[in-house]
C-alpha cells in the first residue's frame, strides 16, 4: 500500500473475472478505506461493483495502484486508463464526471433519501471557525502532492514522455465537448489561466514554422468551409 499522502490512479479488481474498477485520488490509502466501508455497508455508489461484492465476497477482491502522480494530472490519467481497459465496474465513461451514468428510478430515490438533511448536501454553508482553517492549513503544509507545487524537470520530462503517443479517440473528445457546452469561466477562472500561461513557450508568443502556419491555414479554411455547408445546409432545410 501508499504511504497517506499518495495521490494517483488505482483499480479495485475482482479476482475471480478478471473485472475491474478504475479511479483516482488525491489520498489514494483514504479512497480504499472509504470504498470498503462503502462496500461492505452495502451502499457503494457503483452498483456493478457492489453486487459483485456481494456475490463473490470481500476476499475475492484486490486492490492495487496503478500509478501515482500529480493532483494536477489526475483525471487526465484516470481517463486514459478507464479508455485502457473499458473498466465494466465504472458507472460513468468519463474521469470526474457523472455523464453517461444512467441511475434507475429506484436509485434515484435512495439518493434523494440519502441527502435529505445532511448537513454536508449541496447548498449547505459550513461555518469554519479560524482554529480549524489554521488546522486545515497546517496539514496540507508540505504536502508535495498539493496544487501549486512545482515539478522538478526530470518529473516533467517523464510526464511528458508517458503523454507521447496518447491519442485521445473521436468518441472522448466527443463526450468532453458535450461536457463542457454551456460552461463559463469565472474571471477568477481566466486570471487563473493567464498567469499560468505566462512564460510557457507552448502558448502566447510563441514563434510557429512555416509549416505549421500552413497546417493552420488550411485548418481554417476546411472549417470555414464546414460553416458554410452547414449555414447552407440550414437555409434549405
Amino acid at each position: 500500500m501508499t504511504n497517506n499522502n499518495t495521490s494517483g490512479i488505482y483499480c479495485i479488481r475482482n479476482k475471480i473475472n478478471g473485472h475491474c474498477y478504475i479511479g483516482s485520488a488525491v489520498n489514494i490509502a483514504a479512497r480504499w478505506r472509504a470504498h470498503k466501508h462503502d462496500l461492505r455497508k452495502n451502499k457503494h455508489h457503483s452498483q456493478y461493483l457492489q453486487r459483485s461484492w456481494n456475490k463473490y465476497g470481500e476476499e475475492c477482491f484486490e486492490f492495487s495502484v496503478i500509478e501515482t502522480c500529480f493532483v494536477f494530472a489526475l483525471i487526465f490519467r484516470e481517463q486514459h486508463y478507464i479508455n485502457l481497459y473499458s473498466p465494466t465496474y465504472n458507472i460513468a465513461p468519463n474521469a470526474g464526471s457523472a455523464l453517461g451514468t444512467k441511475h434507475t428510478h429506484a436509485t434515484k430515490d435512495k439518493l434523494s433519501a440519502s441527502h435529505m438533511g445532511l448537513k454536508n448536501a449541496l447548498g449547505h454553508s459550513h461555518k469554519v471557525s479560524d482554529e480549524t482553517r489554521l488546522k486545515i492549513s497546517k496539514a496540507h503544509m508540505g504536502n508535495k502532492h498539493n496544487l501549486g507545487h512545482k515539478a522538478t524537470p526530470e518529473t516533467l520530462a517523464k510526464l511528458s514522455a508517458c503523454r507521447m503517443g496518447h491519442t485521445t479517440s473521436a468518441e472522448t473528445r466527443e463526450k468532453l465537448r458535450v461536457a463542457n457546452l454551456g460552461r463559463k469561466m469565472t474571471p477568477e477562472d481566466c486570471a487563473k489561466i493567464s498567469v499560468s500561461k505566462k512564460g510557457n513557450k507552448f502558448w502566447l508568443g510563441k514563434k510557429h514554422t512555416p509549416e505549421t502556419h500552413e497546417k493552420m491555414r488550411i485548418a481554417q479554411q476546411a472549417r470555414q468551409a464546414r460553416n458554410k455547408l452547414k449555414k447552407e445546409q440550414d437555409a434549405n432545410s
